[in-house]
């Protein structure tokens, strides 16, 4: 999404009264203007070192159509906090990059929140005097409840790592995890690693905080727990205290705690309007199924007996084209130019294929993994299968996924973007939505897109899931349950496995695709594959978009060259008016109404009304 008529930074600052100056001026801009939105503030000093991490947000707010403006903290203090509110209802002060800030900080934001403006209060702001000594506490520990900085008592002891703990199931769905990301002690987790550690503040409560109102803590290896997410409000507004460093998380191959909880504070607390990244609007599925060797030769027509491949539902399946699997000659390969043509050409009928790796199934992924393979040696396999799928289809190969989860980055999604693919499965970001992701510090590509696969705990494929000993009913309940997930968040995300996994939950499997092919049917899900929905995910990119106050009303004007057709905006019900016209379709559920354009325009300005 663009931020059409919104200032983004891109100042040169020559001397130091030329910046002041440049202060002066976007306080007079952020306290006079009509624009509304979301502010991300952040520290000019700790730009050279730490800039990544507004990058990493600014990315996770633009994919999600959250109209945002960057905003230095000196102009904000510049700014009157009771007129910002009306405004910017939500300021984000995110970690690492405001860990020193103004001393008024803290009488400005009880202002700000007294006034009816909500305050995302990450990690680390204001731990640090101006000079970069830690504070004996956190310069809004009053307004969060917590010192999250705790140096003068425990030294170097005072950050540690610590697993991310629920409080309750209502708790994580409230903060928009998805089934199969927490385990049965409520813990988050992630594929293949299970139970995952994040780095954590060992915070004091300056104050007892009802239990209802820590949703989440932080446990130590030794037992030791600390507030990790907290909510409360605060005069007429509310503070969202979170003890993870969500930017750095990002930043580093973690999307999904920087976007759940984005989406919980803006979204569910305070009622931002935005764009759904989504078709019209709805929650989306990807199922992928992984082609790998010969052993699917004889899967492809059961599948197709039993409904597994079903023409109403509408597949990735990723083929490894060659004629060998583990070594030259095995003739293990599903040989799609020879032997196993007949059964590529079956899939055709029942969704979009894409290129699984580079030709051979294990070999390419264990080169890989031993780094045998140089760079034009992973190129010149992934084109190979790219030009045999390509043959036998017709079409452009879009999408890949990695052998075995083998997915070297940077170098990986660069040959992909190189070779003109726009969409690839991903082990990183596990449980996370469709993104441009991060890897060590940086956007990866701009062009390609990630879809991370969602696990049920550390498991990922059918198989896996039994090896790890769930059972049929497990199984299909966390598949219902995802749907609902996608259905009641109106996210997508990915499911994985192979077509001879399917025996090992036949029941829950064919359970599972009539629920989805029933919620399709009513015009709830989309079950789509990874090239259609990055076409839409682009789509929203590329809309630019203003959202302002005008009067009694609140006006967001739309444009996108190529066609605005079922692009989605989200109206809080809480203080407007439903409206119906004839050329929007109108939908809502507790917290939002969602207005779709139903036209094929490429501009449109759409008003709501204060109730």
């Amino acid at each position: 999404m663009k931020n059409a008529g919104f200032v983004i930074l891109a100042v040169i600052i020559v001397g130091c009264s030329s910046y002041n100056a440049y202060l002066t001026y976007q306080s007079y801009e952020l306290a006079n203007s009509a624009k509304y939105g979301v502010l991300i503030a952040y520290n000019k000093a700790y730009l050279e070192r730490y800039g990544y991490l507004l990058e990493a947000y600014k990315s996770v707010l633009t994919e999600e159509g959250v109209p945002w403006e960057a905003v230095e903290i000196s102009a904000l203090a510049g700014t009157s906090a009771r007129k910002l509110a009306k405004t910017k209802p939500a300021i984000i002060f995110p970690d690492g990059l405001l860990q020193s800030m103004p001393e008024g900080m803290q009488s400005w934001s009880e202002e700000y929140l007294v006034n009816g403006g909500n305050l995302a209060i990450i990690y680390d702001p204001g731990v640090k005097t101006p000079k970069g000594y830690f504070r004996e506490q956190g310069l809004l520990a009053d307004v969060a409840g917590v010192n999250y900085i705790t140096f003068e008592k425990l030294g170097e002891k005072a950050y540690g790592v610590g697993c991310l703990k629920f409080n309750s199931e209502r708790d994580s769905d409230f903060c928009q995890i998805p089934p199969g990301k927490i385990s049965g002690q409520i813990l988050l987790t992630g594929y293949i690693y299970g139970q995952l550690s994040y780095p954590v503040a060992r915070n004091d409560q300056l104050r007892t905080i009802p239990e209802k109102n820590i949703l989440a803590y932080a446990v130590t290896p030794q037992g030791d727990k600390y507030p990790a997410v907290v909510l409360h409000q605060y005069g007429n507004g509310n503070v969202f205290y979170v003890n993870l460093p969500l930017g750095y998380l990002k930043a580093y191959s973690d999307d999904l705690p920087l976007r759940a909880l984005m989406r919980t504070f803006l979204f569910q607390i305070a009622g931002i309007p935005h764009l759904v990244n989504a078709n019209h609007g709805k929650g989306g599925l990807v199922i992928n199924w992984h082609i790998d060797s010969s052993v699917e030769w004889a899967e492809i027509p059961d599948a197709i007996r039993d409904g597994i491949l079903n023409k109403n539902l509408h597949y990735s399946i990723h083929i490894t084209a060659g004629d060998f699997r583990d070594k030259q000659g095995d003739g293990l390969g599903f040989d799609a130019y020879g032997k196993g043509r007949h059964s590529a050409e079956l899939f055709l009928r029942f969704g979009t294929i894409g290129s699984h790796g580079g030709w051979a199934h294990n070999w390419f992924s264990n080169n890989l993994e031993k780094e045998n393979l140089s760079d034009s040696d992973m190129e010149l396999c992934i084109n190979k299968n790219r030009t045999c799928l390509e043959e036998i289809t017709g079409y452009r190969q879009l999408e890949y996924s990695a052998p075995n989860g083998i997915h070297p980055q940077p170098i990986t999604t660069q040959l992909l973007e190189k070779l003109g693919f726009n969409s690839y499965y991903y082990t990183g970001d596990s449980g996370s939505a469709p993104n441009r992701t991060f890897y060590d510090g940086k956007m990866v590509s701009p062009h390609v897109v990630a879809f991370p696969v969602l696990p049920l705990g550390s498991s990922a494929s059918l198989f896996e899931m039994k090896k790890n000993g769930f059972t049929e009913k497990e199984v299909q309940q966390w598949l219902f349950d995802v749907v609902d997930y996608t259905i009641q968040h109106r996210v997508t995300r990915l499911l994985y496995s192979h077509l001879h996994d399917v025996n090992n939950y036949p029941q829950a499997m064919r359970n599972f695709l009539k629920y989805i092919e029933k919620k399709q049917a009513e015009g709830k899900l989309q079950v789509e594959s990874m090239s259609t929905f990055t076409k839409f995910f682009y789509k929203c990119l590329e809309t630019e978009v203003s959202c302002r106050l005008e009067g009694n009303s609140l006006i967001f004007s739309l444009r996108n060259r190529t066609g605005l057709k079922g692009v989605t905006v989200a109206i809080p019900r809480h203080g407007y008016e439903r409206i119906v016209q004839t050329d929007l379709i109108c939908a809502e559920d507790d917290n939002y109404y969602y207005l779709t354009v139903n036209e094929d325009v490429k501009e449109k300005s759409i008003r709501v009304n204060h109730n």
